[in-house]
C-alpha cells in the first residue's frame, strides 16, 4: 500500500499540474507566462524526478530522460525566444531553483520503516549542468540588467 501511495504522490505534478503549466508557458500574454514559469520554482526534487524521468518500458524498468520541461524554461531565458524581460528574468530564477532542487542534497522520503534518498546519476547531472550553462552564458549578454542578475548556476 505504501508504494502505491508514494507513486501517487510522485505522479501528481507530472500528471496534473505540469500539463496545465505547459499550456500557460505558451500563452500569448506575458504576465501569464511569467506566472507559469515562476510556478516551477517551488518544485521539489521528487517533482523533477517525475518530470525528467519517464518510463520507457515498465516491464524492463528502464527510464528515459525527457528534457522538454527544462528546455522549454531555458528557451524562455533568452531574448531570442522571449521578448519580455520580466519573463526572461523569472525563467532564469527558476533555472536556479531547478539547480537547487536537483543538484542540492538528497531528499529523504519516509515510509513506514524505510528511508529512501532520491538522487540523479552523475551522467544526468552532467548533462543537466551542461544544458543550463550553455544558455546561462548566453543570458549573461542580455541587455537587461534584471535578466542578467537572475543568472544563478
Amino acid at each position: 500500500a505504501d508504494s502505491i501511495s508514494n507513486k501517487m504522490v510522485f505522479s501528481v505534478v507530472p500528471e496534473t499540474l505540469y500539463p496545465l503549466l505547459r499550456v500557460a508557458l505558451d500563452d500569448h500574454v506575458s504576465a501569464v507566462r511569467a506566472c507559469a514559469v515562476s510556478s516551477f520554482g517551488p518544485f521539489l526534487k521528487h517533482d523533477w524526478v517525475g518530470l525528467f524521468l519517464s518510463d520507457s518500458d515498465s516491464s524492463k524498468e528502464q527510464c528515459s530522460i525527457d528534457w522538454t520541461p527544462l528546455e522549454q524554461i531555458l528557451s524562455m531565458c533568452t531574448v531570442h525566444d522571449e521578448k519580455y524581460a520580466h519573463v526572461r528574468s523569472s525563467s532564469c530564477k527558476v533555472i536556479g531553483d531547478i539547480c537547487t532542487a536537483c543538484i542540492g542534497g538528497g531528499l529523504r522520503e519516509e515510509g513506514n520503516d524505510t528511508h529512501e534518498t532520491l538522487s540523479f546519476s552523475h551522467g544526468f547531472l552532467l548533462s543537466l549542468t551542461c544544458k543550463i550553462s550553455e544558455v546561462m552564458i548566453y543570458v549573461l549578454t542580455d541587455e537587461n540588467a534584471s535578466v542578467r542578475s537572475m543568472v544563478r548556476i
